[in-house]
């Protein structure tokens, strides 16, 4: 006798007379009798006359589930922050923006293309204002104390010159408050500001606007260099805040709807505006 199994089920292939061949029927009685004993499947074979009890939600529960996820998150955006801090081949001072475009990629949103390369060239410009600027912010505590107050005499000395020397007409808006500045190698936001709309203003490129911005109800200004393309598109540059150049999304001040402008330079003049500041502080360094 030979047995073979399908999915139909058992199948008996008889040799004429074995005696010991069996067929489905021998089989039959066996098999109804285990039947017969086999417990009842706890879920093909449930009662059906239970009622079915609601589910309660344990709001105190989901809560701490969302703030245990809210931190982790913010754990491993800090690993990573350090990590970019750490890359070998990256200059110090880069490295705030590395670490930036790398939390934009974990969260779904990389900088690419046009928009990566106005964020770079405006992070330049960032970095280009904090070396002239090298004694830093005149009214924040840790420039303060690094300089042992230097940096405060410094910024009282050139309200005094921009007071002076900026009397009557300017070509350029703020190129007095930007050059002074700079000479004295010092400032507050509104300095910060004016120096990295000077500067950046030779490097926009067709389409693109710098913009000394100020918001409403606050004592603080910043540059945004606005594209055409909308928001999205735009970039902060804050030399005087800590951190690198971002997006305007990302910003503080800049995520919702733009901030009045106090001053705005187009690629068409931005040659002559970086020129006039360079004469402008040729003529107080002679």
């Amino acid at each position: 006798m030979r047995i073979t199994s399908h999915a139909t089920g058992l199948q008996d292939v008889l040799t004429p007379g074995d005696p010991q061949a069996l067929t489905r029927h021998a089989l039959g009685p066996v098999v109804a009798d285990l039947a017969e004993r086999r417990p009842p499947h706890p879920l093909r074979e449930a009662p059906t006359d239970v009622p079915s009890r609601p589910r309660s939600i344990d709001c105190e529960a989901l809560k701490r589930f969302a703030e245990r996820r809210i931190a982790e998150r913010k754990q491993e955006q800090e690993r990573l922050w350090n990590k970019a801090l750490s890359l070998p081949g990256v200059p110090v001072e880069k490295r705030p923006l590395a670490g930036y475009l790398l939390l934009r990629h974990v969260d779904g949103r990389p900088v690419e293309g046009e928009d990566l390369a106005r964020l770079d060239l405006a992070n330049e410009t960032l970095l280009e204002t904090r070396r002239g600027l090298r004694l830093g912010r005149g009214n924040v505590d840790m420039d303060i104390r690094r300089t042992e107050h230097e940096s405060t005499r410094r910024v009282h000395i050139a309200r005094s010159l921009s007071g002076v020397w900026s009397s009557g007409p300017e070509r350029h808006p703020r190129i007095a408050l930007a050059a002074t500045a700079l000479f004295v190698q010092a400032g507050n936001c509104g300095d910060h500001a004016s120096v990295a709309l000077s500067l950046h203003a030779g490097k926009l490129r067709p389409g693109e606007t710098a913009n000394l911005v100020k918001p409403v109800g606050v004592d603080h200004e910043f540059v945004e260099i606005r594209t055409a393309e909308g928001r999205d598109h735009d970039v902060v540059l804050d030399a005087w805040d800590d951190g690198p150049a971002i997006m305007a999304s990302d910003g503080r001040f800049s995520s919702g709807p733009p901030e009045p402008v106090l001053f705005r330079h187009g690629s068409d003049a931005g040659a002559a505006v970086a020129t006039d500041l360079y004469q402008r502080l040729d003529d107080l360094i002679e």
